[in-house]
């Protein structure tokens, strides 16, 4: 039976997505893959680059749906998060005839036997994910929400069909519209929605770096209930490189090795350019900060200097006071 991979780009993450395409093939183990890359606002060529991905193995297919559906009239914006990403709520219409899908982020790295997540039975619930534990911890997304369980959106394993039978999509764009919170794109009103009929994966499926970095080992065994084992980078099968400062924007990044192997030569050059205008962009504020806190230091430094030549005068005026009253007299 064929699997179904799924991705949701723009022309500014198709170098990323290419990255964790490469990588998902490289690593299947499995019978017929069909990897569909839904598309917004990309160019000729790019769309051409992601078609052309899929020479490597002949049990795996490339396919690329173009969309362009405007969502500007729901919900915040976020940061950096394009509005690309509501075209998950869309899922179960996109693909009507599909009964499972899973679903991933463009910031992803695969691993050998990442095909097992298939196995699991999904079959009474919504889909799939992995709890985020920065967003319960730190941030207490699923307190602010009344949920019990809060779960990250960047890899979900999806029963359609059981979505499509409950009008899901329609559940989901409503909530997005009276979402006034930027906070994320997606994310809160995915479990706002789901999250109580949600599974919960083990988190070698949706590995957050930002979680590895920032927990111990012990702390996470806590949070997700599992072995050492586990939680150890090594049995990830689903890297998922979160955080704001990309990757392929920052060469110095502690997974840059682990996703440049899988680029190739003209879109490393890009990733490089992208890196230098990242570091020039930050530069250039940083430096505005600076002429902005000298600016103020120079105000200060006059306000100082008037206030000590006012003393000056002052003072002078109240010597010269005392030696007239005292010739006069």
């Amino acid at each position: 039976m064929e699997k179904c991979l799924v991705y949701i780009t723009d022309d500014n993450y198709v170098i990323p997505t290419k990255v964790s395409i490469k990588s998902a093939i490289y690593n299947y183990n499995g019978e017929k893959l069909i990897i569909y890359v839904i598309a917004t606002k990309i160019t000729d060529i790019h769309r051409e680059e992601l078609e052309n991905l899929d020479t490597e193995k002949d049990n795996v297919s490339v396919i690329v749906i173009i969309k362009n559906e405007d969502f500007t009239n729901l919900g915040a914006d976020h940061h950096y998060v394009s509005r690309a990403a509501l075209y998950k709520f869309q899922l179960p219409i996109i693909f009507p005839d599909m009964e499972k899908i899973l679903y991933v982020d463009g910031d992803t790295l695969f691993y050998p036997n990442w095909e097992e997540i298939y196995d699991i039975d999904i079959s009474a619930h919504y889909g799939a994910a992995v709890q985020d534990m920065i967003a319960v911890l730190d941030q207490k997304w699923n307190e602010r929400l009344d949920i019990e369980n809060y779960y990250n959106s960047g890899v979900l394993f999806l029963n359609l069909k059981k979505m499509r039978q409950d009008n899901v999509t329609e559940k989901l764009i409503e909530s997005k519209k009276n979402d006034n919170d930027s906070s994320f794109m997606d994310q809160n009103v995915i479990n706002r929605v789901l999250s109580a009929g949600f599974k919960s994966l083990e988190v070698k499926y949706n590995y957050l770096l930002t979680v590895e970095e920032k927990y111990t080992p012990d702390e996470m065994c806590e949070f997700f209930n599992e072995t050492f084992e586990n939680v150890q980078i090594s049995s990830a099968r689903i890297m998922h490189l979160t955080g704001e400062m990309k990757v392929w924007k920052d060469c110095m990044s502690s997974s840059y090795d682990r996703w440049i192997g899988y680029l190739d030569s003209s879109d490393y050059m890009k990733c490089v350019k992208a890196y230098i205008c990242s570091e020039k962009e930050k530069y250039k504020k940083e430096l505005a900060i600076l002429n902005e806190k000298n600016k103020n230091l120079e105000r200060e430094l006059q306000a100082i200097q008037d206030r000590i030549t006012y003393v000056e005068r002052h003072t002078a005026w109240n010597l010269l006071s005392r030696c007239y009253h005292k010739i006069k007299k």
